[in-house]
């Protein structure tokens, strides 16, 4: 848990602890987006910019790199490739009527692959749900249901996703195994406050005790945050069904420069400093757990 803690700490943009969960392989990645300049409901994110994100390179303590790259065309992004480890996963969008409406994630699993499609709805403008399959060889592995809520403000107050797997007693029938919840909380136009409770249900009488990180986000400067040039949509679904990418942190309107990540296992505290364009877009972030660089383009 103490590497995990230091890598969500140094992440926390960028992932969502999915190491905690028993395996990738149940629960797919997400990813999604639509106009890259287009604004959206419920933060300062995904507002009109100069430019876009278009890589991200992240180096751990450990000297472990993973590289993100988002590809745009006619001012939407349309691929997204995400290579770490030694493993590449590939993100492909879809869309109707200019909005998005279906993601397509292909994963290598070693010699295994898992395709993860995720169907999108929207109410008065928000992404209300995303619902789907992750399958291998034609066998679905996993559904998923993620449903999410706004503040008065429109701002996303909860994600809540359960993942169901097959009953081996009925087949063709699923039961829950794995929910995740996610608590926001915001301070004006940034997040504060980024609570993440994963539940793995077993039947009784076992019981799991739920894994709660609550990560306290502070110390915002005024400069513009990467991963709000990204669209809301995309930043919304892709809290939970991602590694190694951006995550609800992209809501926040400017950049945290102080983090504390509290579990059961302890506190972990950390610092960023940055370094900034011309324009004053991030091109660096540095903490003594590793640094992350951001490259842009103009669409």
């Amino acid at each position: 848990m103490k590497k995990i803690l230091h890598l969500f700490t140094f992440l926390i943009g960028l992932t969502i602890l999915f190491s905690c969960e028993s395996s990738r392989a149940e629960n797919g990645d997400l990813l999604n987006g639509i106009n890259g300049t287009e604004s959206g409901p419920g933060s300062g994110g995904g507002a009109s910019n100069d430019k876009v994100l278009k890589k991200v390179t992240s180096i751990d303590i450990d000297g472990i790199a993973s590289v993100i790259n988002y590809n745009y065309t006619a001012g939407k992004l349309t691929t997204v490739k995400v290579e770490s480890d030694g493993k590449t996963d590939d993100y492909t969008l879809s869309y109707e009527n200019n909005v998005l409406s279906q993601l397509k994630i292909v994963q290598n699993e070693g010699t295994t692959e898992l395709i993860t499609t995720l169907n999108i709805t929207y109410n008065g403008g928000n992404v209300a749900k995303a619902s789907g399959n992750t399958e291998s060889g034609g066998t679905v592995l996993m559904k998923n249901d993620t449903n999410f809520t706004y503040d008065s403000t429109g701002k996303l107050k909860k994600a809540n996703t359960i993942l169901s797997g097959e009953d081996p007693e009925n087949p063709g029938t699923y039961q829950p195994a794995t929910t995740m919840v996610s608590d926001l909380l915001f301070a004006g136009n940034n997040l504060s406050q980024w609570k993440m409770t994963m539940t793995n249900l077993a039947p009784p009488p076992i019981v799991i005790p739920p894994v709660v990180i609550v990560a306290n986000l502070s110390n915002y400067e005024t400069n513009k945050n990467p991963f709000a040039t990204l669209p809301i949509e995309f930043t919304v679904v892709a809290g939970h069904f991602m590694t190694g990418t951006n995550s609800f942190t992209g809501l926040s309107m400017n950049n945290y420069r102080s983090t504390t990540v509290n579990t059961s296992e302890g506190s972990y505290s950390t610092n960023y400093a940055y370094t900034y364009d011309s324009a004053g877009y991030p091109t660096k972030a540095v903490s003594t757990e590793g640094t992350l660089t951001f490259e842009y383009i103009k669409l």
